[in-house]
């Protein structure tokens, strides 16, 4: 359903992405049994789902014909992303008592913001790559198709930079999530892939999939097939099946929450972690180890 120019179950997507992403920083900064587990599961696909639907919504950026519409596309994704960036980066260093910006947040990639940084690169590298292929198109009359291996370009670009780029990029963080990114915009413009993603059958085996691949072994790969499986079956669930309004609150608001909630864990006072711990034991939950 599309209310307000919004599309309410990717609302309810994000709002669940982003619950998965506060569950998991709880894990991580407040002892929790079986934490690691949980954590391994959640970090299995909780960012490649967001970068997913971030690319969804990135279609228009592909699409701009002039200079001047790529200049002011740009200069509102900087806005959105790349302040935020640097106004929570900069209270970061403050409540961690840190005082060395570019060894202590630039040379990181952004530490715990690397999102919004690396989320800009994709927008700027798709803008550009996707100008300069229509160009070419319209040029020298090549397939319209062969874009997708254009937008190849950023990744093999980021797998070749080495030295102090590779920190100052987030390069891990663009080479595993710029898969996912592209793939939101194919989802975006190809009916026949968004029928695939919401078919519950497929829904079905993905959960099997992605069960079975948390079991094996690492191998190349299979982090990427794990989050496949398991963000096909959730737009399977929640793009038929989910209409929770409390979720799509949450997802409408999801980049506040991703910005204000790494304070907001530490308010959290270990009393009430040690009482959800006590719930947690008596119920003699196990998680199996993957």
């Amino acid at each position: 359903m599309v209310t307000n120019n919004r599309i309410e179950w990717i609302d309810s997507l994000k709002g669940f992405a982003i619950f998965l992403v506060v569950m998991g920083h709880l894990i991580q900064m407040r002892w929790w049994p079986d934490g690691e587990i949980i954590k391994e599961y959640i970090y299995s696909f909780h960012m490649p789902l967001f970068m997913l639907i971030s690319g969804f919504f990135a279609r228009k950026g592909t699409e701009l014909i002039s200079l001047q519409e790529i200049r002011m596309y740009i200069r509102r994704k900087a806005f959105q992303l790349l302040i935020p960036f640097t106004i929570f980066g900069f209270f970061f260093l403050i409540v961690h008592r840190l005082t060395n910006i570019w060894k202590d947040y630039i040379l990181l990639g952004g530490r715990e913001y690397w999102f919004l940084w690396v989320l800009f690169q994709f927008f700027v590298w798709v803008t550009l790559c996707s100008f300069l292929y229509n160009k070419l198109v319209k040029k020298y009359q090549i397939p319209s198709w062969g874009i997708w291996i254009w937008l190849l370009i950023p990744l093999s670009v980021m797998q070749q930079s080495s030295g102090i780029f590779t920190s100052i990029l987030s390069q891990n963080n663009f080479i595993h999530n710029y898969p996912f990114f592209i793939s939101g915009i194919a989802l975006s413009r190809y009916s026949v892939l968004m029928k695939v993603a919401i078919n519950k059958r497929i829904g079905v085996v993905s959960l099997c999939g992605y069960l079975l691949l948390m079991s094996l072994s690492p191998f190349p790969g299979i982090e990427y097939l794990r989050a496949i499986c398991v963000i096909q079956l959730l737009i399977s669930v929640f793009q038929s099946s989910i209409h929770f309004r409390p979720l799509k609150t949450v997802g409408y608001y999801s980049l506040e929450i991703y910005l204000m909630h790494y304070y907001l864990c530490y308010l959290i006072p270990y009393s009430t972690f040690n009482s959800l711990k006590n719930i947690y034991n008596n119920l003699n939950i196990h998680i199996p180890h993957i």
